[in-house]
């Protein structure tokens, strides 16, 4: 075999391990991952259902939340905390369609409590998708906060959070980028018990947003370039490689 194909051999394989490289670098033990397929609903993961009306609104690996004036729609459970181990998580949920309303309560991305993550960590937040904002608190202090994001043109986006029990931040992800303060938002430690929801938890105004996927995992917040760009960074290693070679 000629140098050059061995050298175009090598570059092949390179880009292949690259890019299971990279890719595994966001692998992290899941906790929660409700795609809202049958067997994949968050009350799998032991998150009921607030009513009837929920569940059926789920369809086609979709959860439809549609809201009318002074209604709710949410799950809700404590169960899915169970095994987290820490120090750091994180979590995200893909939403979209949606039409949002000013109201926090009514579009919840996730409500944390817990007093029992690895050696008794413990933490509480709250964190909202308002229109054209990511809001919410971190509590019982009920410490608010808002940070802009373009969120009304009714595309599907990517709400995300990461939880640092050691040193007791909360950070923010939008569409896989951090929004925000980059230190992140002081969590004060204190908890109310077990719990998680997701969803409209309390009487307000009518919205309607759909759901497509729900996660909670071990580990920082890791965003990966597509597997596409990583092909295309690995081509331009290598032509660069073949034009030195050929010099």
């Amino acid at each position: 075999m000629s140098t050059k194909k061995q050298l175009c051999l090598m570059l092949s394989i390179f880009s292949i391990m690259l890019v299971m490289a990279l890719g595994s670098s966001a692998s992290a033990a899941i906790t929660v991952d409700a795609t809202f397929d049958p067997g994949a609903l968050p009350s799998d993961f032991g998150m009921a259902a607030s009513s009837g009306d929920v569940l059926s609104n789920v369809s086609g690996g979709f959860w439809h939340n549609t809201i009318g004036d002074s209604g709710s729609g949410y799950w809700n459970g404590a169960s899915s905390l169970a095994d987290i181990e820490g120090p750091v998580i994180h979590g995200f949920a893909v939403i979209g369609e949606a039409t949002l309303t000013g109201n926090s309560d009514d579009q919840t991305l996730i409500y944390f409590s817990t007093d029992d993550v690895g050696t008794g960590n413990s933490a509480r937040f709250a964190i909202y998708f308002n229109s054209g904002e990511m809001a919410g608190y971190e509590g019982p202090a009920i410490t608010g906060f808002s940070v802009p994001v373009a969120n009304t043109d009714l595309e599907y986006h990517t709400y995300g959070w990461e939880v640092d029990f050691g040193a007791s931040t909360l950070k923010l992800f939008f569409d896989d980028v951090q929004v925000g303060d980059e230190a992140g938002i002081a969590l004060n430690g204190n908890s109310d018990g077990e719990n998680v929801y997701l969803g409209d938890g309390a009487p307000g105004f009518a919205h309607s947003e759909v759901w497509d996927r729900f996660v909670i995992a071990e580990g920082a917040y890791v965003v990966v370039p597509e597997p596409s760009m990583l092909m295309l960074l690995a081509c331009g290693l290598g032509m660069s490689a073949i034009l030195r070679f050929r010099r």
